[in-house]
């Protein structure tokens, strides 16, 4: 992340501001702010006794808190939102539209994470839609400069009259190596370097989908169903503000965190 944060000439913590320029409401918040540009809003509570806590949101689009899936909506003019913030309650909200990558085990250091699955956090957005993006090098040398990286591009999308496909793309070779390193203008792309073949038998173990607007018939790669889980609960586009959003839950889909794909859900 920290060479994709350096290559774009932005930074990890991202003020409301820079986010949504072009409300001057945000101008003078600096007790909230996004990680990158992974869709996660944090508001850090540094107050003794507090129990909750305000959260702006400046666009008319839904936010799940990341621990609960409780769903907050946002207005077009910009709203006020009161979120719980006790000592053991983090305030962090995931964008509707946003689909965060994660690696849940834990461990005494990133290095020992090489190997771990990911999942796949999928925040619906109101038009039913989501996007993100996964990138990975050896975070030890340049070598990403010579292409030695991963870079994914997720994306969840309409599909048929009601259904959700959710797909995994090379974003490397889709932006034609471009924009892809600091100081490089074109990197080799579309070939299995060394730190990809490193990690290729990495997958991903869940995938999670917040907001569908009700339970699937169905969910399926290639054709052959696969297993999943749903609570029923809020849809991104529409729904009472304050209640827990539905979560579909595709467990072990058998697919690489390095290979294109596709699943399917049929509502």
């Amino acid at each position: 992340m920290d060479s994709r944060v350096q290559s774009l000439a932005s930074c990890i913590s991202r003020p409301q501001y820079t986010v949504f320029p072009e409300d001057p409401k945000g101008f003078s918040l600096d007790e909230q702010y996004y990680l990158g540009t992974s869709g996660l809003l944090v508001k850090p509570v540094t107050a003794p006794g507090v129990t909750e806590t305000t959260v702006y949101l400046a666009e008319a689009q839904p936010y799940y808190d990341y621990f609960t899936s409780k769903v907050y909506r946002g207005k077009r003019s910009g709203t006020n939102v009161t979120v719980p913030s006790a000592l053991h309650e983090l305030p962090l909200l995931i964008r509707g539209g946003s689909i965060v990558p994660t690696r849940e085990r834990p461990r005494r250091s990133s290095s020992l994470m090489k190997r771990d699955p990911f999942t796949l956090r999928i925040a619906l957005d109101a038009s039913e839609s989501a996007t993100g993006e996964l990138y990975l090098d050896d975070g030890d040398s340049y070598d990403y400069q010579k292409g030695e990286l991963v870079w994914r591009k997720f994306a969840a999308s309409k599909h048929g009259k009601s259904g959700l496909k959710i797909t995994s793309e090379d974003y490397a070779a889709l932006k034609e190596g471009k924009e892809v390193a600091d100081g490089v203008e074109v990197v080799p792309f579309g070939q299995p370097g060394q730190f990809k073949k490193s990690i290729g038998e990495v997958r991903v173990e869940k995938v999670i989908v917040l907001g569908l607007k009700s339970k699937p018939a169905k969910v399926s790669i290639g054709g052959v169903e696969i297993e999943w889980q749903f609570a029923p609960g809020v849809a991104a586009k529409s729904g009472a503000d304050g209640g827990v959003a539905s979560v579909l839950t595709i467990r072990d889909p058998a697919v690489k965190i390095v290979e294109d794909w596709s699943i399917e859900v049929t509502l």
